[in-house]
This record gives structure tokens, C-alpha cells and sequence, in this order.
């Protein structure tokens, strides 16, 4: 889990990148990362989001889903992948 804000987006940038080069095998080993820490702190985001924040959850669920689905497909479908990406972004910026 990152240790703090800074991490996250040292972490964000790396997924950014894997997916510009094209690099399949790094972007599905970080989206995997980034399953595990969202898992560790979807409940903290939760409680803290108030009224909606499960909604919101959901959306990041599915979000993270479509990504790994995306990277676990072979071949890679790169404008797949990219759409997936976009959903993120909605969230990260």
C-alpha cells in the first residue's frame, strides 16, 4: 500500500506509462497493485465519502475490473486498455 499521496501518484504515473510504451505484463502488475490497495482502503474511503461514498466505490470496482480485464485479454486490445485508463483518470485528476 503506498505510504502516502506522493506514492500514489509516483504509482499512477509508473501504470501511465506501462500503458503509453505498451507494456502489458508491467500495466496488469501494477493494476494488480492497485486492486490490492484499493481493497485495503475501499472501506476507509467509504466511511469517509459519507452518503454515496458505496456508490462510488462500486464505480471504482468496476473501473478496476474493466482495466484488468482489458490487460488479461491476449492479444491486448490497446484502445480497450485505453478506455479502461479513461475511467481512471476521471477519478485521479
Amino acid at each position: 500500500m503506498p505510504a502516502d499521496h506522493n506514492d500514489a501518484e509516483v504509482e499512477w504515473a509508473e501504470l501511465e506509462e506501462a500503458v503509453g510504451r505498451r507494456d502489458w505484463v508491467t500495466a496488469l502488475e501494477l493494476s494488480l497493485n492497485l486492486e490490492r490497495e484499493w481493497k485495503t482502503v475501499r472501506g476507509f474511503v467509504e466511511i469517509f465519502a459519507g452518503p454515496g461514498g458505496e456508490r462510488w466505490g462500486r464505480l471504482i470496482d468496476k473501473a478496476i475490473a474493466g482495466l484488468l480485464e482489458a490487460l488479461g485479454n491476449l492479444p491486448v486490445d490497446p484502445a480497450a486498455v485505453d478506455a479502461a485508463m479513461s475511467r481512471f483518470r476521471m477519478f485521479m485528476r
